[in-house]
């Protein structure tokens, strides 16, 4: 994992370091400490001219400049760069509230820097990685509680470590496997002392593991064990909460922790143990419980062990790497076709090297470099703009990123703010169920509830809701409605603006609400589009619709500024799907993008970049659906629907691509229709008696169709059939909508109710059942939102 020292020695050689796993995400070490001459109690070292330095990370990567100024850039969803924001950056940030930094470290999805005043964290949280007493979500650096004589600093995969003056070590944050060192396995936000453990010269920690160089040059090693890592030897090695002797080890110089396996540098040469199914311990393809020496290394000056691949810095300034290669060959930097390396390799197009920091995770490797001159090259997996070069490409070899690392000078982050707007458009019954989460507005505040990945809670973070209760969006508390698509969603302002949050294209990725610029006047709204492109679409006051983000059912690049839709007047609704739209108006329904599935129900499966009419359809009164399928609530209240029915959801007795239909089809046994939601393989309908049906795909009961669990539901079936008490006391259903494996309705009492699978988001469910299902609606707890008579809209 990523390990760095203070004692940075202008003279040495590339200083870089590995870390990860393949379960897990780790990081890479940094540079290393050297031991006192003569053994006994660490002395503290003078501190040295700070110098500049890098660090890599999961998917972001920082620099540190020798005025102790650091800049990042890469993902940025748990506030992992510090810039005060929570979105992806392509060009290096400054990270705000640290200056004066001598060392920084980097771990899977954090980075903390050492200062003169102590040490400051910024980033992944969840698990009290920070160190400031609490584990909530923050965007800029906080200062570890109680720690000001920290000599050198180490992180891994949800925790941190820092060498502190008298040899002592502590440890904080995730204590899974026994990884803080300290007798328990317990989660602690702040330092906790590792046991037994006084004399440490170097701390080094890897994805579950970390472990210490003795001033006697012995290595100590705790945390997770079940692949040999902790050097126990045995053939039966386990995890341990306290520091055990990695067998054999004497006269240590360098010692760093990585994925499943660790090296170190000894009198002897290198020698490495652990996880070795890659060759990444240097001697054969077993685990490798007992420390043993990797041929043909000579002049190591830093180590590099990460995930399952090694890299060491060479007299001369050349890295040598070796282990997974992946198939791409784009993970060692070394040329190399295989998949596996197996001899230390160099890497191409690097010479001359000071510093480097590498950090890997299962398919995925990045690396830096500095040189003499400060100038910084990269090499591995690219993309989330973790090289800052803006550039998404892999690096197959080291390539210069930045001529001289001092000379960045860029501008602070603003953070997007929405300051409440009084005045505007009322509010209205908002509710809507998206592909893994559900959303609604309450008093102007959106709260949503399902899996927080790629942000798409808005919570400032990837962490999923807990089990119990909705989260509220940061930021914004105007909101009138709430739209909600695959991988993000938005939220219209009273003044007739949106906001989004979420993966919203391949590059812009934000945890917090940002503005999407030209929607003004908006009155209705509806995201879509596909996991890595959004597509927003809008309905002004004067009935014209106007779209931003990704060409529906089209190649090329997103426009993330709104322009209008010809040949659209007098709309009323909108619905985005995956790779299409359709607007209402006048009783006619308009549709435009990919007509792949006949999603357009024009007769056609051509795409159409403008509006053409759905055949039949004059007395449309509200539409819906979404995903590759649409339909068309009609004024005698019975429903049309065309596009995909693989499933089922067109009910024409058919299922897979033979079942599709480019031309609206009736939906047998609906009547008495008030509205159609969000749908994707599954379906439902709200009815104006306030009873709901659903049809369509049953893998996982979200049809409240408790009789035919994976099988589609051909014909509509009433949600409510098997109800427990707390779902009838709701009240009658208001609005329905269906994602992934789970359908949920919005009650006249403003509660929700929900059928299918509950692990949406979070360990502990998407209900709070665990992993259970339910084949029959079930009570959504702690959210409510007001329904809102249509006649106040």
């Amino acid at each position: 994992m990523t390990k760095a020292s203070i004692a940075l020695a202008l003279a040495m050689p590339l200083v870089f370091g590995c870390g990860g796993g393949d379960e897990e995400p780790a990081a890479a070490p940094g540079a290393q400490t050297q031991a006192p001459a003569g053994g006994g109690a660490p002395a503290a070292p003078a501190a040295p001219p700070v110098v500049a330095q890098v660090c890599n990370a999961a998917n972001h990567t920082c620099v540190m400049k020798p005025t102790g100024e650091i800049f990042c850039s890469g993902a940025n969803l748990d506030g992992q760069l510090g810039d005060g924001t929570a979105q992806t950056r392509w060009t290096w940030v400054p990270v705000q509230g640290v200056t004066g930094a001598r060392e920084i470290a980097c771990g899977a999805s954090h980075t903390c820097a050492l200062t003169a005043t102590g040490v400051f964290c910024w980033g992944q949280n969840a698990s009290g990685a920070l160190g400031a007493g609490h584990q909530n979500v923050t965007h800029t650096a906080v200062q570890v509680q109680g720690l000001t004589d920290a000599t050198q600093i180490a992180l891994g995969d949800g925790f941190s470590c820092a060498r502190r003056a008298s040899g002592a070590v502590s440890c904080w944050g995730d204590g899974a496997n026994g990884r803080l060192g300290n007798s328990t396995t317990n989660v602690s936000s702040t330092p906790v002392p590792v046991a037994a453990l006084a004399d440490a010269v170097e701390v080094s920690a890897g994805r579950a593991h970390a472990c210490a160089r003795r001033a006697d040059g012995s290595v100590v090693c705790w945390g997770a064990g079940s692949s040999g890592q902790l050097g126990q030897g045995g053939e039966h090695p386990r995890d341990s909460n306290v520091p055990i002797v990695a067998a054999g080890v004497t006269g240590a110089t360098m010692v760093d922790a990585g994925g499943n396996h660790t090296c170190a540098v000894t009198g002897a040469g290198v020698m490495c143990w652990g996880q070795n199914n890659y060759g990444q311990s240097g001697a054969g393809e077993g685990n490798i419980t007992t420390p043993t020496a990797v041929a043909g290394l000579t002049g190591v000056t830093q180590l590099g062990v990460s995930g399952n691949r090694t890299c060491v810095l060479v007299a001369g300034g050349a890295v040598q790497c070796w282990g997974y290669n992946n198939y791409t060959g784009e993970l060692l930097g070394v040329g190399s076709r295989e998949e596996k390396v197996l001899t230390p390799t160099a890497v191409n197009g690097l010479t001359g090297a000071l510093r480097f920091d590498t950090y890997a995770s299962g398919t995925s490797a990045s690396a830096c470099a500095l040189n003499a001159t400060n100038q910084l090259w990269c090499w591995g997996t690219g993309g989330s703009g973790r090289f800052g070069n803006g550039e998404p490409n892999s690096l197959p070899n080291a390539t210069a990123i930045l001529p001289d690392v001092t000379a960045l000078n860029a501008t602070a982050s603003v953070p997007s703010t929405f300051p409440p707007v009084a005045e505007g458009i009322p509010a209205r019954t908002a509710f809507e169920v998206g592909s893994h989460t559900v959303c609604g507005v309450r008093d102007g505040q959106v709260y949503c509830f399902g899996d927080g990945s790629d942000g798409r809670l808005g919570t400032g973070s990837t962490r999923a809701n807990p089990s119990d209760a909705a989260v509220a969006v940061a930021g914004i508390t105007d909101a009138v409605d709430v739209s909600t698509g695959l991988t993000r969603t938005c939220a219209l302002r009273r003044n007739g603006t949106i906001a989004c949050w979420g993966q919203l294209t391949g590059r812009i990725e934000s945890s917090l609400p940002i503005p999407v610029e030209g929607f003004t006047d908006i009155r209705e709204f509806s995201v879509g589009g596909t996991a890595y492109s959004m597509t927003v679409c809008g309905i002004h006051e004067d009935g014209g619709v106007s779209c931003a983000g990704s060409p529906l059912g089209a190649n090329g690049d997103p426009n993330m500024t709104a322009t209008r839709v010809a040949g659209i007047t007098g709309a009323t609704k909108v619905i985005v799907g995956t790779d299409a739209a359709c607007a209402l108006a006048g009783g006619k329904v308009l549709c435009w993008g990919s007509g792949s599935y006949g999603q357009l129900g024009n007769g056609a499966t051509d795409r159409s970049a403008t509006p053409v009419e759905v055949s039949g359809i004059s007395d449309a009164v509200d539409i819906g659906g979404g995903s590759y399928n649409y339909c068309a609530t009609r004024r005698n209240g019975s429903v049309s629907c065309w596009g995909s029915g693989d499933d089922g959801q067109l009910t024409n007795g058919q299922s897979g691509r033979e079942a599709n239909s480019p031309s609206p089809v009736a939906v047998r046994g609906l009547r008495n229709v008030a509205s159609i939601g969000k749908m994707g393989d599954s379906m439902c309908a709200a009815l104006r008696n306030g009873n709901g049906m659903c049809w369509g795909a049953n893998d996982f009961g979200q049809t409240g169709h408790n009789e035919s669990e994976t099988d589609d539901v051909m014909a509509p079936w009433d949600y409510l059939r098997e109800q427990n008490p707390p779902v009838a006391a709701l009240g009658n259903i208001v609005e329905m909508g269906c994602g992934w494996n789970f359908c949920c309705a919005l009650h006249a009492e403003g509660g929700i109710s929900c059928a299918g699978s509950t692990p949406v988001g979070g360990s502990s469910g998407f209900l709070g059942l665990s992993n259970q299902r339910s084949t029959s609606p079930i009570l959504a707890p702690g959210i409510t939102f007001p329904v809102v008579a249509a006649a106040a809209e």
